[in-house]
């Protein structure tokens, strides 16, 4: 459950903190304003005030997160493409350039590592909540470059399928960001506990795999 936040915010802080961690808890459609408020102890007015609405507060939410990763989404990749020119970049290295920034700002986040790590998943693909205009941009460039360097390093597949390799990706990216606790309930097997970074590894290693196989088409 989540606790009030902290009184020495200010109040719009105060419901930034309050709407990020019951986003990361219970979604974006499951959260009402009437719980934001409660939780930030602010009244409705004040949403209507800051943020004219939950949509809006969400999409703050999102843009608070996305944006930070995104940039450095795009400064690795400069990295590598420089490193490695005129030879394409290794796809683990593309790989790896795109799930980092996630990991650094983990650390660096207000958000406990775990609700963090929700946060990130709802934003990749919740229901009923659609990216802000300024993050679908952001994203359309991001992926942009990063499908222009994964078609250099993977000739043998088409562009739509490397974007389709990426789209499952990013779904199994998202579903053990949301959902890795679950894996002890629904298992007999003992499952390690792992840090976000040694997961996110096991991560790699599996879109790895999808990306590297062979097509059928």
């Amino acid at each position: 459950m989540v606790q009030a936040v902290k009184k020495d915010l200010g109040t719009r802080d105060r419901l930034v903190s309050a709407a990020e961690k019951l986003f990361a808890e219970k979604g974006f459609y499951d959260v009402s304003l009437r719980d934001i408020t409660n939780t930030a102890e602010a009244n409705v007015a004040s949403v209507n005030y800051y943020f004219r609405s939950k949509e809006a507060l969400a999409d703050e939410v999102i843009t608070l997160h996305i944006t930070p990763v995104n940039e450095a989404r795009v400064k690795e990749l400069q990295i590598l493409v420089e490193h490695h020119a005129p030879d394409p970049v290794p796809v683990r290295d593309l790989l790896n350039a795109f799930m980092k920034p996630m990991i650094e700002r983990m650390h660096s986040s207000s958000l406990r590592n775990d609700l963090f790590g929700k946060i990130m998943g709802r934003c990749m693909g919740d229901k009923g909540q659609a990216l802000p205009s300024q993050i679908e941009l952001q994203m359309r460039d991001v992926l942009g470059f990063y499908i222009k360097e994964l078609t250099r390093s993977l000739p043998q597949l088409t562009p739509d399928l490397v974007l389709y390799r990426l789209h499952f990706s990013f779904g199994a990216v998202a579903h053990t960001l949301l959902f890795s606790e679950r894996l002890s309930n629904y298992s007999q097997v003992k499952v390690e506990v792992m840090n976000a970074e040694k997961t996110l590894n096991r991560v790699v290693d599996y879109c790895m795999g999808g990306l590297l196989a062979e097509s059928n088409e």
